[in-house]
């Protein structure tokens, strides 16, 4: 059944940068089909250029993805792939004046080492590819916000913005990326400098919450007589209308939120009445609550057609008695109602623990401790039932054929979500059981042959 999401983004509106002129048409990659704005250059048969959507935040970006090295006559690898921020098929960049500065900012992430940022200017019988103040860059897997400046020539008329991968194995420092590799590119913010600077700057910042893309915002009423009419949902994986139509009421009373939900157009099917993993076999509704200004992701509450409850932070489940807060499914012929309370106490104790830090201590000892002692035991069985296994290659193996079909399993039947650091985990754990038995194993050895045992 498609998951139905309502998202509260409880972020503050900011940005004066943003008052200035944008030559930018789609800064914040929302149209569908892709912009004529971005195209991709360089060697444009390495590569591909797309709009990406994010996983838990559905943020539309530029995603360059490199799949395969061009191998030139000379018969070294290399790789040239890039895209080029404005224009379109008719003129090839934004319009601007000729001998001044322009500013850039623009959100950039990925996989890979390094990426390389030039501008383009045209004019009349007239092209140069120029560097602008901010160059080279390493990629980090975090969003980063990276600005500079480019001041264009008195023959320009036109100019655009160039993001690239370059490389050649003949210099392997420079040879660092690799098939699958790739950069995603948001929030692109391109003006001119009235004021010129008269030394050209470059910074690079970490990247904030996303405070600039345009939001659907209700305002929630004091009880159900106040409450904020939902006509509409959205998927926003799909960026399309839900499956089933949908209306609900927001409100709140004293004790919390409280969200009267009700769906049409089908009838989901009660399989468990559990709180945990098992919720995923028919949950109807999930909500999410952004903690992200508070340095989490999200509070996550996430409901089943049997009324289990399951939550998480958007990746993974959060240590919870569900005692905190509580929903109410009732089953139609023709569709469900959901009532959710969230009580304020739980969204203030959860930011709370994020502020002192305490909830991600908590979250990594209890993921870290139990995981490696899940297959801890492994380790020690296995080479003291089987003599094959007392290889630790043999060991290592199949614990990691066990632990990932248990992870795939989850999969399968929706009880969970694949998680590679799990497997890592249980793998060291009983990587480490295995020492901790071969320690134990050459000890009984020595006592065996000092006391005379055969």
């Amino acid at each position: 059944m498609q998951k139905l999401l309502i998202t509260l983004l409880l972020s503050c509106l900011s940005g004066a940068f943003l008052s200035a002129q944008n030559l930018i048409k789609d800064p914040d990659i929302n149209k569908k089909p892709l912009s004529p704005e971005f195209r991709i250059c360089e060697d444009t048969k390495i590569g591909t250029l797309t709009q990406f959507v994010e996983e838990y935040t559905w943020n539309h970006c530029l995603k360059l993805e490199l799949k395969k090295y061009s191998t030139p006559k000379n018969g070294r690898r290399a790789y040239a792939l890039g895209v080029l921020m404005g224009g379109d098929k008719k003129t090839p960049g934004f319009a601007v004046n000729p001998d001044c500065t322009y500013h850039f900012s623009i959100e950039v992430k990925g996989q890979g080492n390094k990426a390389m940022f030039n501008f383009r200017e045209y004019g009349k019988k007239y092209y140069a590819k120029k560097r602008p103040s901010l160059h080279t860059i390493k990629l980090q897997k975090d969003w980063t916000v990276y600005t500079g400046t480019f001041k264009t020539s008195p023959k320009a008329t036109h100019a655009a913005l160039e993001l690239q991968f370059w490389g050649n194995d003949s210099s392997p420092a420079n040879f660092t990326e690799k098939p699958g590799d790739y950069i995603l590119i948001d929030k692109i913010r391109i003006r001119e400098v009235k004021n010129k600077p008269s030394i050209l700057q470059k910074t690079v910042t970490k990247a904030k919450i996303d405070t600039t893309r345009e939001k659907s915002v209700i305002i929630a009423g004091k009880g159900v007589a106040n409450a904020a009419k939902i006509a509409s949902f959205k998927d926003l994986r799909e960026d399309k209308p839900a499956r089933y139509p949908a209306t609900g009421k927001v409100y709140y009373k004293e004790d919390g939120l409280y969200f009267d939900l009700a769906f049409s157009g089908g009838a989901p099917r009660a399989k468990c009445k559990q709180n945990g993993n098992g919720v995923w076999q028919d949950d109807v509704v999930e909500i999410f609550i952004d903690a992200r200004p508070w340095g989490g992701r999200f509070m996550q509450f996430v409901t089943g057609a049997g009324s289990g409850r399951w939550t998480g932070d958007g990746v993974r489940m959060l240590p919870d008695k569900y005692d905190t807060w509580s929903s109410k499914v009732t089953l139609r012929k023709d569709g469900w109602n959901v009532l959710v309370h969230v009580p304020f106490k739980t969204i203030g104790n959860y930011i709370y623990l994020l502020r002192h830090h305490a909830i991600n201590r908590a979250l990594v000892i209890r993921n870290i401790c139990g995981n490696l002692a899940l297959f801890f035991p492994m380790g020690i069985f296995l080479p003291t039932l089987f003599m094959k296994m007392r290889k630790l290659w043999r060991t290592a193996l199949s614990v990691f054929g066990i632990v990932l079909g248990a992870e795939c399993l989850q999969i399968l039947l929706r009880r969970g979500i694949f998680d590679i650091d799990d497997l890592i985990l249980n793998l060291t754990g009983a990587v480490a059981g295995y020492f901790c038995w071969k320690l134990f194993f050459k000890i009984y050895c020595k006592m065996r042959v000092s006391y005379g045992i055969l």
